[in-house]
């Protein structure tokens, strides 16, 4: 994932990846995002629909279908 960022402060780490860092920073703003469901899909569901929820929007799970 490639995203392009704005903070006040950060700092970096090494990762336990070879070849990789680990950047903690603070009060981010994104500025771009190649993708933005690739975001999403690295967050937790439950605070998504908690988010969601809060907004005022109703979120229901989809059903599986019987066989």
């Amino acid at each position: 994932m490639n995203i392009n960022l704005t903070c006040s402060y950060f700092t970096t780490r090494q990762s336990a990846h070879a070849g990789k860092m680990k950047i903690i920073a603070e009060d981010v703003q994104l500025d771009q995002a190649n993708n933005p469901a690739e975001i999403l899909l690295q967050m937790d569901q439950k605070e998504i629909i908690e988010f969601m929820e809060a907004q005022g929007y109703m979120v229901i799970a989809k059903q599986e279908k019987a066989a």
